[in-house]
């Protein structure tokens, strides 16, 4: 996933405030972003990208932009960030909608896969 939310619920149980972390990639190179409770008011975070080419050097350029912005509501607002940003800037997205898209530039194993599983869990 290219985004993640961390979310407070406040007094009014109807509605969070949350904390939109996204990684911007008009590409849409391999990474992760997993965020975690560690203590009773803490958050950990982790953004795994695999980097481009060996770097010797100690550090290494992220090509893309990490997107940080204060919301107000829960994950389908979270997601309508990412989702204003990925329609606009993404260059998988400028074809269209794949429900308009000819066939020939269709993935065919993406409209016909029975079952999508999705992982959630430690990982090292």
């Amino acid at each position: 996933m290219s985004f993640t939310g961390i979310l407070r619920n406040t007094n009014n149980s109807n509605s969070s405030l949350g904390l939109y972390i996204g990684a911007h990639d008009p590409l849409g190179r391999m990474k992760m972003i997993h965020n975690a409770r560690t203590a009773a008011n803490t958050a950990g975070l982790r953004l795994v990208s695999l980097l481009e080419q060996h770097n010797t050097s100690d550090s290494a350029h992220i090509p893309y932009t990490i997107h940080w912005e204060a919301f107000d509501g829960g994950w389908w607002d979270a997601a309508q960030i990412y989702r204003q940003w990925v329609l606009e800037e993404a260059v998988w997205t400028q074809a269209g909608n794949l429900t308009v898209r000819p066939r020939a530039q269709q993935v065919n194993w993406t409209s016909t896969v029975p079952l999508w599983i999705v992982w959630h869990g430690d990982f090292p």
